[in-house]
């Protein structure tokens, strides 16, 4: 879990599922503790609580130490200034980054390119690599017309 800067864009928290590489991708208001601990909710709601969850050490992360041990959830602290020990996550933010490049940012319609990208990514890679979306849940995503959003 860790934020894409984007310049000219508001905050974006991005959490992985390191085993299926599985992103989602939040616009958030701020990085307050409230925030994330309401993305995360959501998450949990739909995906089930996590055994481990890795965070940087930002000061919206380390609060939430007791709320996600109540939920059987342990916090794991990525080393300061080694982004490789938050690798899965570091890898889903410039996989987010690099998408948004490929959008016209000035229209500030983020929302609507954020679930593209995420689309497109849960969606099945070329050749025989499995897809986040056939990893996480063992089916391919419905797409219209085996289109991908565009």
């Amino acid at each position: 879990m860790g934020w894409a800067y984007v310049p000219n864009i508001s905050n974006i928290l991005v959490i992985v599922d390191a085993c299926s590489t599985w992103i989602e991708a939040f616009l958030c208001p701020n990085r307050s503790a409230e925030t994330v601990k309401s993305k995360l909710l959501e998450v949990f709601a739909r995906f089930g609580v996590p055994t481990d969850l890795v965070s940087d050490n930002g000061p919206e992360f380390l609060v939430l130490g007791n709320m996600l041990s109540s939920m059987g959830c342990r916090k794991i602290e990525a080393l300061s200034y080694s982004p490789a020990s938050n690798g899965a996550a570091e890898r889903a933010i410039q996989t987010v980054k690099a998408a948004l490049k490929h959008f016209d940012l000035k229209t500030r319609n983020f929302g609507n390119y954020l679930n593209k990208i995420l689309f497109n990514h849960q969606s099945p890679l070329g050749g025989c690599k499995l897809s986040p979306a056939r990893k996480l849940m063992k089916r391919p995503l419905r797409v219209a017309a085996n289109h991908s959003l565009k």
